[in-house]
C-alpha cells in the first residue's frame, strides 16, 4: 500500500501538534533555566553570559545547516534567551539615544528582546555613568568613531567600571533599518571568551608618538589589528587617547599586553583591555529588523 496523499487538513493537525511540542519544549527549557537562576544566585553567578550565549548561537546555526532561515532562528534565540536572563532577576537595558546622532534603540530591542525594559539615555556617556551606578544592567553604545567628540570608551580604562563584554547585532547581516547598524554592550563584568572573539586594547600614548610605530608595537606583540581609533586630549603636550580591536581574547594580565608596554615604553604610560565580545556569525542577505523606538513611527 502506498501511502495516503497529504492532505491541508492533516498537515495542519501536524502543525499543530508541533507547535504543541514546541511549547512543551520551552516550559520544560524554563524549569532548567529556574534551576540554574537559584545555582547562580548560591554562588553569585551573572545571570548574562555573552560568551556561552554565542557559542550556543554558533552551535545551533551549524546544526539548522540551511534548513532553516538562520536571520529568523538568530531573532527566535535572542528571544528566548533574553526571556531566560529576565527569568533569572531583575534585567534592564540603557540605549544611546541623542537628539543628534544615530540612536541604538532598535540595535537593542534586536538583541535583547521585546519584553526588556529599555530605558533611553541622552548619549554613550550617559549609558556608560547607567550601567556604573547600578541603574541598568546592561548599556548599549554605538561602535567607536575617531575623533568623536567626546569618545565614550576612555573612562573604561580604570578599574572598577564597565566592560565591553558583546558586540551587537548577534549576527552578520542583522542590522536595524534605523539608527546605529553596530554597537557594543557594557555591562559590570568580566567578558567571558567564546573561542572566537576580539578584544578592545585601549592606551593613552605621547602626542609625538606616531601612529605607525604605535602599530609596530602591536605587531611586536603579536597582536592582530583589525581596527583603530583615535582622539585628541586636550592641545600641546596632552596625551592622545588611542583603541584597538585585537583578534583573539585578551586578560588583562595577558603576556602579550606587557610585551606591547616594553615595545612602546613611557611612551604609551598608560594600555587596558576594556572588554571583549564574540565575533558575531555571518548570515547570508534577509529582511531587515527593528523599528521605530518609542514616539516615532506610527
Amino acid at each position: 500500500m502506498t501511502d495516503p496523499e497529504p492532505t491541508l487538513t492533516g498537515l495542519r493537525g501536524e502543525i499543530d501538534r508541533l507547535d504543541d511540542a514546541l511549547v512543551d519544549v520551552l516550559a520544560r527549557r524554563a524549569r532548567l533555566v529556574a534551576a540554574i537562576g537559584s545555582l547562580k544566585g548560591a554562588d553569585g553567578s551573572p545571570v548574562m553570559r555573552p560568551g556561552r550565549e554565542a557559542e550556543i548561537l554558533r552551535r545551533l546555526l551549524a546544526r539548522a545547516d540551511g534548513d532553516l532561515d538562520g536571520a529568523a532562528m538568530v531573532r527566535i534565540f535572542r528571544e528566548i534567551v533574553s526571556a531566560a536572563v529576565r527569568q533569572q532577576g531583575v534585567f534592564s537595558v540603557a540605549a544611546s539615544m541623542p537628539a543628534t546622532g544615530p540612536s541604538c534603540w532598535a540595535l537593542a530591542r534586536d538583541h535583547y528582546g521585546a519584553a526588556t525594559p529599555i530605558k533611553p539615555m541622552a548619549g554613550p556617556a550617559q549609558v556608560v555613568a547607567a550601567v556604573a551606578d547600578g541603574t541598568v544592567s546592561v548599556g548599549i553604545v554605538p561602535y567607536p568613531m575617531s575623533e568623536e567628540a567626546p569618545p565614550w570608551w576612555p573612562p573604561l580604562m580604570a578599574e572598577g567600571v564597565p566592560r565591553v563584554v558583546a558586540r551587537l547585532p548577534a549576527a552578520e547581516g542583522l542590522a536595524p533599518a534605523d539608527g546605529c547598524t553596530e554597537g557594543l554592550a557594557l555591562a559590570m563584568m568580566t567578558p567571558e571568551p567564546s573561542g572566537d572573539d576580539r578584544s578592545l586594547v585601549a592606551l593613552e600614548i605621547e602626542k609625538g608618538l606616531g601612529r605607525s610605530r604605535v602599530r609596530d608595537g602591536f605587531d611586536a606583540a603579536e597582536l592582530t589589528v583589525r581596527s583603530t581609533w583615535s582622539h585628541s586630549v586636550g592641545e600641546h603636550d596632552h596625551p592622545v587617547g588611542y583603541l584597538a580591536e585585537v583578534d583573539g581574547f585578551l586578560a588583562p594580565e595577558s603576556p602579550a599586553l606587557a610585551s606591547l608596554a616594553v615595545t612602546l615604553g613611557e611612551a604609551a604610560p598608560r594600555i587596558a583591555v576594556i572588554g571583549a565580545f564574540a565575533v558575531p556569525p555571518r548570515l547570508g542577505a534577509g529582511p531587515e529588523s527593528g523599528g521605530p523606538p518609542p514616539g516615532e513611527g506610527s
